[in-house]
């Protein structure tokens, strides 16, 4: 060691055994440095983090392990450090191990002065975080497959603010005619940009559906520009954060003039001709048979994408489980705080991922057609429920002799998600009671009712409740990710029957469903 490293080491040695043992084997790479940027100790775990020995690190400059993309914005903080411009350098940046590897770490280096405010030295300390940016990039790839498979479904993706201005905008090169006014419509609201009017209502009445932070489907509007006409569809749902706060609406977009146009066509003509009606009846089809088979292959293709995220969400979970259990003592709240957040994120996406996966799977299954007692599979529902929160009392009251024709596994999965949810949003209700009762008579087949006391909602909303992961309470209200009632809805059509809804907020909700006498 040259003897101007040994003369700024002198006052570390004068920190005393204690220090130097502690610092010697902190869990987290640890390294001092003197005014000259140059190493002077360094501890057991920063070494194991660059995979060299202590001799071979002590006396370099503190930046000969940095990787050269990094090195300038290192230096820069150390000068700002001893400049005293700032009091704590924080960055992250990647070290390269004697591997080869890269070692992405998390430095924090404050300065150590003497009773004279001198400098004595600079005390770095790196966390690695290698393991936290392979969980990031993980996570972004997922993302990233997601909007892949909106975009599928749509010609371009959009963003807006809390005032409902435009922030951005993502699509395909089917869409480029749009790109120009997609630019001009940055940071205004959609009934700000010239040309442009509801199909239906008034910018009012679609102002009051975001005022109320509610998702919107296919709602159309029209532009007019330079004598040109074009009909657009829009759906989007409301943004909230962390601490349920409203962020925004985001959402997609498609150009339905050619549909509308078609649609147009189809009805002028059947006023002219039925011979022409006919053709235009197979033209129809075979249009249909097309789009069958479209959303086949989207179906088929949401499946893989689903089933292929479990893998990725599987690490993501892991990993962030093992750093949280590893560094629990070393990392700070704001570690922990964004940790968590990863690991719900992942489990909320994972539930998302099941839903899609059940909803495939039950739209593929094959159907048998016997009789099924759907009075001894409304019990056993609730006998189950029961078991799960014994604690809960709830009047209960099955009429028997409610059998009806179809699969026995399907129609048991349409009992269980009903009598389910009637369960759930009766929970926060003193006199619970849900009653399975036979239905109004149908001349289809079987006609039955499943009825609560429990939460209900607004009919004004009833129209989405069969859409997939289409909520009716709040997340933190009610437990759930919105896949039940659309799986009985999937089921029960399958089944050539039909299902309705009668509810009132905080008055329960009663669903009327009729199955026909022969599935087939």
């Amino acid at each position: 060691m040259s003897s101007k490293v040994a003369d700024s080491a002198a006052p570390v040695q004068q920190e005393g055994q204690q220090f130097i043992t502690a610092f010697q084997y902190a869990p987290i790479g640890m390294s001092l440095i003197g005014p000259d940027l140059r190493r002077l100790r360094v501890n057991r775990a920063f070494c194991r983090m660059v995979g060299l020995a202590a001799e071979d690190l002590i006396g370099q400059a503190a930046w000969n392990l940095v990787h050269p993309e990094d090195i300038r914005g290192c230096i820069k903080g150390m000068d700002d450090l001893l400049a005293g411009e700032i009091e704590v350098l924080q960055r992250e940046q990647r070290y390269l191990h004697s591997s080869g590897a890269v070692v992405w770490g998390h430095l924090t280096c404050s300065v150590v002065r003497d009773g004279n405010g001198d400098i004595l030295y600079l005390l770095a300390q790196v966390l690695d975080i290698t393991s936290r940016h392979a969980a990031h990039a993980s996570l972004r790839e997922s993302e990233e497959r997601f909007r892949s498979l909106t975009m599928l479904m749509s010609d371009w993706y959009w963003e807006q603010d809390e005032e409902y201005r435009f922030t951005a905008f993502s699509g395909q090169q089917r869409q480029g005619r749009w790109i120009p006014d997609q630019e001009r419509a940055r940071g205004k609201r959609r009934w700000e940009l010239e040309g442009l009017e509801p199909a239906e209502g008034t910018w009012e009445q679609h102002r009051a559906v975001l005022d109320a932070r509610l998702p919107f489907r296919d709602f159309e509007y029209l532009r007019r520009v330079d004598g040109e006409l074009c009909v657009l569809s829009a759906s989007g749902e409301p943004i909230f954060d962390g601490h349920g706060v409203f962020r925004g609406y985001r959402g997609i977009a498609r150009d339905i003039t050619d549909q509308r146009l078609a649609q147009q066509q189809l009805r002028e003509a059947r006023e002219e001709s039925m011979r022409a009606a006919e053709r235009e009846i197979r033209r129809a089809n075979d249009e249909l048979e097309l789009r069958a088979q479209a959303n086949r292959e989207l179906e088929a293709f949401s499946y893989s994408i689903a089933h292929d995220l479990r893998a990725p969400l599987s690490s993501i979970d892991g990993f962030s489980r093992v750093l949280e259990e590893s560094c629990a003592e070393v990392l700070p709240a704001r570690g922990r705080h964004c940790i968590a957040r990863i690991r719900a994120g992942v489990n909320q996406m994972a539930e998302l991922t099941d839903g899609l996966l059940t909803l495939a799977s039950f739209s593929k299954a094959a159907m048998r057609d016997e009789p099924v007692d759907l009075s001894a599979l409304a019990q056993a529902a609730l006998d189950a429920c029961a078991e799960r929160e014994p604690h809960r009392r709830v009047q209960t009251h099955v009429t028997p002799g409610l059998v009806a024709r179809g699969d026995p596994a399907l129609l048991s999965q349409v009992i269980a998600n009903l009598v389910g949810n009637a369960w759930k949003f009766t929970a926060k209700v003193a006199d619970a009671r849900i009653d399975i009762d036979r239905g109004a008579p149908d001349a289809r087949g079987l006609s039955f009712v499943v009825r609560d006391n429990g939460a209900g909602f607004d009919m004004a909303h009833a129209s989405r409740l069969f859409q997939p992961f289409h909520r009716m309470h709040a997340t933190g209200e009610f437990a759930g990710q919105g896949i039940g009632l659309a799986i009985v809805h999937q089921i029960v059509t399958r089944h050539r029957g039909s299902i309705r809804v009668e509810a009132a907020p905080q008055q329960g909700a009663c669903f009327h469903v009729v199955l026909p006498a022969h599935v087939n």
